[in-house]
């Protein structure tokens, strides 16, 4: 009986211990920086590669966080991937601040045009991988992207712009 304890007692121990690391792996921030952009009001919108956790037949995948004070407001989203490029992000504000976006700006850059747009008001951001959590529709964020370009002339990104 003491065996059968003693063998449960380190399976678990060691089931624990791998599930930890299993958690520290996935959570931990890592791979390579690529921006970490000050939207105000003490919030950033942080940008990095990192080898996929999830499809390991993609390269690096590039996500991103949003913070305020230092602590996660939007978790880690994925955004596309990683093939060594000089990414060159911009940022443009609206509506006295409550809206920011961040854009991938470098044309030579390959894949889908990136583009993160954050409402301070609802505390949203896009684009977002679980549409279910989504409180916005598709439609608002056009709204807001449009309101942000009426501000912002310069702004013409490819997800609503012509190139």
């Amino acid at each position: 009986m003491k065996k059968i304890l003693a063998a449960s007692a380190i399976f678990l121990l060691a089931s624990v211990a791998a599930c930890s690391w299993c958690v520290w792996e996935l959570a931990r921030p890592g791979g390579r920086s690529l921006a970490n952009i000050d939207i105000g009001g003490n919030r950033s919108i942080r940008i990095w590669s990192d080898e996929s956790h999830r499809d390991f037949s993609l390269p690096n995948c590039v996500y991103y966080e949003i913070l305020e004070n230092r602590e996660v407001i939007v978790p880690a989203m994925f955004l596309g991937s990683d093939r060594g490029q000089r990414f060159e992000f911009q940022v443009v504000f609206a509506d006295n601040g409550r809206l920011a976006c961040v854009w991938q700006a470098n044309r030579a850059v390959k894949g889908v045009p990136w583009i993160i747009i954050y409402d301070n008001a609802v505390r949203e951001s896009w684009p977002q991988v679980w549409w279910c959590e989504q409180r916005s529709s598709p439609r608002e964020w056009e709204e807001r992207y449009f309101l942000l370009q009426g501000e912002n002339p310069s702004l013409r990104h490819r997800a609503w712009n012509e190139p």
